[in-house]
């Protein structure tokens, strides 16, 4: 049985899902803490890297005790996480590359209106800035989704496809030694965090994702084979 568990992966993957599932084993369950946007970007880009705010997370969940986090900063985090709280278990959800291309493309991640843009995961070399939007997040999916198996020990970490939560329940309770309960299975059935958009900019969005359909597979593919590497079924 572990007390202390984390939830991480890309954005419109299942974190929120998972909270809310978790929600009925874990007192307190939290979807995106206290988001350590500030620090992301130079723990990316350097692993080792440990700054103020995740210090202070750490000393705060320490004093917890017990917990479920779901963040998708925790991502790039996940290193420390595991080193701190060594019995930590990690459950890694992979959804949907063109579910998280149209939502995050509709809410302007990666747009010029960007806020986070800075802190953000992205290619230190020239080609990123010649991508298109779209593009650059399929490579924002496929990357989150890499680093947060390589990042993590994987000894404690269970992947699976979001699409298939409800079916994995009895292993993902397994894992993580907690008996599976009636509510929790009610809540896997339905959809969490359900966001509804204009039509015209998902249309204006799917037509840009066509457009650069050849691209956008091509990036995505080449993550999926080396996911596939460490987990040779999750995409079947």
């Amino acid at each position: 049985m572990t007390d202390q568990l984390f939830t991480i992966g890309s954005g419109r993957n299942g974190t929120k899902s998972m909270a809310t599932i978790l929600s009925t084993v874990y007192r307190p369950s939290f979807h995106e803490y206290r988001q350590l946007l500030k620090e992301r970007r130079r723990t990316y880009l350097h692993a080792g890297f440990k700054g103020p705010q995740l210090r202070a997370k750490i000393k705060k969940y320490k004093q917890f005790g017990s917990f479920h986090d779901s963040d998708n900063c925790n991502t790039v985090f996940i290193q420390h996480l595991c080193k701190a709280f060594p019995e930590a278990k990690v459950l890694l959800p992979i959804g949907s590359p063109i579910s998280f291309i149209r939502a995050h493309h509709v809410w302007g991640i990666m747009g010029p209106k960007d806020r986070n843009t800075d802190t953000r995961i992205y290619p230190t070399d020239g080609r990123w800035k010649h991508w298109p939007v779209v593009v650059k997040l399929a490579w924002l999916w496929g990357k989150r989704n890499v680093e947060a198996i390589k990042r993590s020990d994987r000894n404690r970490l269970l992947v699976f496809r979001t699409k298939d939560i409800s079916a994995r329940l009895p292993e993902i309770f397994k894992f993580i030694g907690k008996p599976l309960n009636k509510k929790a299975v009610q809540l896997a059935q339905k959809r969490h965090n359900k966001l509804e958009w204009d039509e015209a900019q998902i249309q204006a969005t799917m037509r840009e994702i066509n457009q650069n359909i050849q691209h956008i597979e091509a990036i995505i593919t080449s993550f999926k084979r080396s996911i596939s590497i460490w987990y040779p079924g999750v995409f079947k």
